[in-house]
């Protein structure tokens, strides 16, 4: 074996193993909503509401040790029957190893920062801050030819300006400072965290303008619900006479016994009251019993086929007219938390070596660095065996010298200390839960030969050992 692959071997032994299940479809859920453009006027503004599709989406993680990191929301409307994409979706495109392309069918979320530019832009268009900057630019201008009247005109521009102007403002307040602060908290942006074991509200804004053509555009403003249930647009009586033309020339290329707009109801009910299970024949059966079905598969007529068959193409046209049909996909990874993964101690070095007897007998500073990984932002201290810290030794880290493999310390010591049996714990508050790192500094007996015969003192050796949380201990010895 090299050298190269025992050292990964050794550093394999000495890391921290992780489970971590990168599959975000296995753990996250998502759960959408739609945001009436009515709702969605008050909440984030008519600018919104009238140019955006607003869906809240409720994005839960349920890993135990990874974040979801949320890159990408896109409606997927390949499977609407409007959105023009063939059953069989087109072949990708060939492209060089250096590009890749989009997906025709799907429509990304605007990004929270590019509504909220168009929202402020709309700010100063706004009914309210028309009126209002009309009526200051009236003053103003009429206070600026008051000299040529009484002073009754002077005192009433003046009463005008100060109080009539301000009270208006106040009479009908700015609602888009708000709107805009709702949208820079709730809107979706990029690389977004969840952490984990934990849900947030993502708001996604997707431009109507994009998948709706204005007849349609206008219904789904109006009447979103109908969208997502048409039979509904069939039997209301205010919305049917509107829906009825457009549905009419569809429903008539499979059914031509439709002949009237009256006919769509009771051709709607039929179809969705059709069993369209295929059978081995490719034929479909109806949802009678097995009895039932056998004895009419042995008399059905070849026109009774042909109307379950008609039946069924017209029950796939309205299920695939439904806005059911699109999904709303959240893209994303699972990342690791780094702030929740306890550290791996490698070794603890002091700049004088740590076989010098003078790190704990004399008093003064010592520098060193503390060797792992995960060390990032840890405060050391020096405590004795049973946990307490000693007085007039204290450990401070060096940030600048340091990094998350390597903790730059320097240890001043204010009086010595004749114990061999000393802690240094480094550890840092992450995510609500403390985590201390404990390195072991023990020592050994060592008989030099002194000038007046033999004389014993202590050596320091530095152990890492680490406590995790819960009393577990490991580390590196």
């Amino acid at each position: 074996m090299s050298g190269d692959d025992q050292g990964l071997k050794k550093a394999t032994a000495k890391g921290i193993p992780l489970n971590v299940v990168s599959n975000v479809s296995d753990e996250a859920s998502v759960e959408a909503v739609l945001i009436p453009a009515s709702v969605a006027r008050r909440i984030f503004g008519k600018e919104v509401a009238q140019r955006y599709a607003v869906i809240e989406l409720i994005v839960s993680n349920k890993d135990s040790k990874a974040g979801l990191i949320v890159q990408s929301v896109f409606l997927d409307y390949s499977k609407w029957l409007l959105s023009g994409i063939p059953a069989s979706n087109p072949q990708p495109l060939v492209l060089e190893p250096t590009q890749k392309a989009n997906q025709p069918w799907q429509v990304a979320s605007l990004e929270s920062r590019l509504v909220r530019g168009e929202l402020l832009d709309a700010q100063q268009w706004t009914a309210r801050n028309w009126t209002i900057r009309s009526l200051t630019a009236i003053g103003s201008v009429g206070a600026g030819f008051a000299f040529p009247f009484s002073g009754d005109v002077a005192r009433g521009m003046s009463a005008f300006n100060g109080v009539v102007v301000p009270g208006a403002a106040t009479l009908w307040p700015d609602g888009t400072v708000n709107q805009i602060n709702r949208i820079n908290d709730l809107g979706f942006q990029t690389n977004k965290i969840i952490p984990k074991q934990a849900s947030d509200i993502v708001v996604a804004f997707f431009p109507i303008d994009r998948f709706l053509t204005p007849t349609f555009r206008k219904l789904f403003l109006d009447n979103p619900a109908g969208f997502f249930a048409p039979g509904e647009l069939l039997t209301d009586p205010k919305i049917s006479k509107s829906i009825a033309p457009i549905l009419m020339p569809m429903a008539q290329s499979i059914d031509s016994n439709i002949h009237s707009a009256g006919d769509l109801p009771g051709a709607m009910v039929k179809a969705f009251l059709e069993n369209c299970q295929p059978t081995q024949t490719g034929t479909y059966k109806s949802g009678s019993s097995a009895n039932d079905q056998a004895a009419a598969a042995i008399s059905e007529s070849q026109g009774q086929q042909n109307q379950s068959m008609t039946n069924c193409q017209l029950q796939q046209l309205f299920t695939q007219l439904s806005l059911n049909s699109v999904h709303v996909v959240v893209g994303g990874v699972m990342s690791v938390d780094v702030a929740s993964v306890p550290a791996t101690i490698y070794e603890v070095d002091f700049n004088s070596g740590n076989t010098n007897a003078s790190i704990w007998s004399t008093a003064g500073k010592q520098d060193g660095k503390i060797v792992g990984v995960y060390l990032s932002g840890a405060m050391p201290s020096v405590v004795d065996a049973t946990g307490v810290p000693i007085d007039g030794i204290s450990l401070t880290a060096v940030p600048e010298s340091s990094s998350d493999t390597e903790l730059a310390f320097q240890m001043t010591a204010l009086q010595v200390h004749s114990s061999i049996h000393q802690d240094i714990f480094c550890g840092h508050e992450a995510a609500g839960h403390p985590r201390v790192y404990r390195w072991r500094a023990a020592g050994y007996k060592d008989r030099q030969d002194g000038g007046n015969g033999d004389s014993e003192h202590t050596i320091p050796i530095l152990n890492a050992s680490l406590r995790l949380p819960g009393g577990q201990a490991g580390g590196y010895h």
